[in-house]
């Protein structure tokens, strides 16, 4: 009952869709223990969505601790480097920011941003504005942008 009304956060759904459609990995390390994850996953109808899926219960050292991390990068076979990390939590972004990773948080004004690690790359209150136009080349915007002009000129012209 706990978690019967529990979403994923604002534009996730979308985000991750883009990423897969994009061959993009999608892997989760969260301090939960994992049969609570995996009930929380299906409630959300978001079975399937995480290639790796790493847990409290499953490491010694949860975060902030960047064990975590590291275990979801080592088993995707992928270095820091080439990983983005989206947090939620102040002892996430820690774990995140000291697992080498560029990390982003999903920020919703609890904590002063000032309580974050320096490494954090950027702040945003959800996933919304990144699907759609995270994948789209220069030429493929500057497309659409002239056919969305060109519309307004038409409406603008009856």
């Amino acid at each position: 009952e706990l978690y019967k009304d529990v979403e994923p956060i604002s534009g996730f759904s979308t985000f991750a869709a883009d990423l897969k459609e994009n061959n993009m990995r999608i892997a989760l390390a969260s301090n939960t223990r994992r049969y609570v994850v995996e009930e929380l996953l299906k409630r959300m109808d978001m079975e399937g969505v995480f290639e790796q899926i790493v847990c409290g219960d499953e490491v010694k050292r949860r975060k902030p601790d960047p064990e975590m991390y590291k275990t979801v990068m080592k088993r995707l076979g992928l270095r820091a480097k080439d990983c983005v990390i989206f947090e939620d939590s102040v002892v996430g972004a820690q774990a995140a920011a000291a697992s080498g990773a560029d990390t982003i948080v999903i920020w919703n004004g609890e904590y002063d941003q000032n309580v974050y690690p320096k490494q954090i790359k950027f702040f945003m209150p959800d996933f919304s504005d990144l699907p759609g136009n995270m994948f789209k080349t220069n030429k493929q915007r500057m497309q659409e942008i002239k056919q969305e002009l060109e519309a307004e000129k038409e409406l603008l012209a009856a």
